[in-house]
């Protein structure tokens, strides 16, 4: 969840569709190579730690670090295309850098929910896949 934190702050201007704002506001920093540089290295520690809960985790768990791990790295790509400004259309590629943003925020959520979920099982329902990964 930390490492997802630090890419959701780091593209924070993406909460809000350009097409909202009125023209005389900027959004945030520019989208140029340090920043994609930085969003990158923040979703490539998010797979780190996803491939990490993918190998430890219970099923459900994985299934959604799973989903925010792609959040995660969908949001990074969009990122990097707005860095080719002069390439592709602004218009076409800031809506779905927001729709990628509110997708990992989304996704996030719901992470939390089920790792929260799992944390509190006390295997008293026989679903207690901490108990059976502690002695290997």
């Amino acid at each position: 969840m930390t490492a997802v934190s630090a890419l959701e702050e780091h593209t924070a201007e993406f909460q809000v569709d350009i097409d909202m704002v009125p023209p005389n506001v900027r959004l945030g920093p520019d989208v140029d190579e340090a920043y994609t540089e930085r969003a990158k290295q923040l979703a490539a520690e998010v797979k780190a730690v996803w491939l990490r809960v993918a190998l430890i985790g219970p099923e459900r768990v994985t299934d959604e670090a799973a989903a925010t791990e792609s959040a995660c790295s969908s949001l990074a790509g969009r990122v990097e295309l707005l860095m080719y400004r002069n390439a592709i259309p602004q218009s076409q590629v800031r809506p779905q850098a927001c729709d990628s943003y509110r997708r990992l925020r989304k996704s996030l959520r719901e992470f939390m929910r089920v790792a929260r979920a799992a944390l509190e099982d006390d295997g008293t329902e026989g679903n207690d896949w901490a108990h059976s990964y502690s002695y290997r």
